[in-house]
This record gives C-alpha cells, structure tokens and sequence, in this order.
C-alpha cells in the first residue's frame, strides 16, 4: 500500500489494504509459476482452423 496516496489510503474501505496486498501477493506468486512452466501452446491450428471452415459453410 505504500505507493497509494495517503488521501486515498484514509478513504479505503478498512479491508482493502488487506485485500490489494493478497492479491499483489498472490500476482507475484502467479507470475513465478507461470514462468517455470513449459510452454504447452498448440502452434498447429489446422484441425481448429478446419472444424471453422465446417461450420462456416454449414
């Protein structure tokens, strides 16, 4: 909450802070995982691009 200005700090619900740290936290912590996983993308598209083409002309 440090980079939230004052004034606004003192108008936030009591809550908030609580809940803008959780989920700053919990970004971060998204972030690190999303970075050590292996890229699972599918860079083939054919069968997708194949199953719009089917409905497009049905």
């Amino acid at each position: 909450m440090r980079d939230i200005p004052k004034e606004i700090q003192e108008n936030l619900n009591p809550q908030m802070p609580l809940i803008i740290d959780f989920i700053r936290s919990e970004c971060a912590r998204q972030k690190i995982i999303s970075e050590t996983l292996p890229d699972d993308h599918k860079h083939n598209f054919t069968e997708i691009n194949q199953a719009f083409r089917a409905a497009l002309e049905s």
